[in-house]
């Protein structure tokens, strides 16, 4: 468990070291959109022709553009390290996840059953060593759902809510 979790570690550190050189790019090109700009001002407070003048205000409003498009990418780009950061996994967690596991899958209804394993489980392969599982994204907090009084207020014989995600048609 423990060479696991490294493992997806590992794999997040990486992909926070490429949304921060991402981060360090897109700061970048605010900079160099902000020199450009100042260069455009110094050169419109000399008093320009008017024909010129027409000229720099187009070429500062596309660059105003330009600086807004590249500000959301950053704040896009912080969001999506501090998430990144905040999704570190701890084997303890997931050992201690995995041991009630087997109580909360016995307290679902056959067709619960199905469908948590259809929205969990993405791919199941037998390989020479035993099983190699592979799983859609962050597997939801079931026993909050079964503790909850919406789950308890179902009959015995309902459907799901109908709130759950469903995967894609193109899968």
């Amino acid at each position: 468990m423990d060479g696991i979790a490294a493992e997806v570690n590992d794999k997040l550190e990486k992909e926070v070291a490429a949304q921060r050189r991402r981060k360090r790019q897109q700061e970048r090109e605010l900079a160099g959109i902000t020199s450009e700009a100042d260069a455009l001002l110094t050169e419109w407070s000399r008093g320009p022709s008017e024909g010129a003048r027409t000229f720099l205000g187009d070429k500062l409003d596309g660059l105003a553009e330009r600086r807004s498009q590249v500000a959301e990418a950053l704040e896009c780009t912080e969001s999506a390290i501090k998430q990144l950061e905040g999704s570190r996994v701890e084997s303890e967690v997931v050992r201690l996840a995995l041991a009630q596991t087997a109580e909360v899958f016995g307290r679902l209804q056959p067709y619960q059953r199905r469908e948590l394993a259809r929205l969990i489980l993405h791919r199941a392969e037998v390989v020479k060593n035993g099983v190699r599982l592979a799983f859609y994204g962050s597997p939801p907090d079931v026993e909050a759902y079964l503790e909850s009084k919406m789950a308890q207020s179902l009959p015995i014989n309902s459907e799901p809510p109908k709130t759950l995600p469903r995967l894609d048609s193109n899968q």
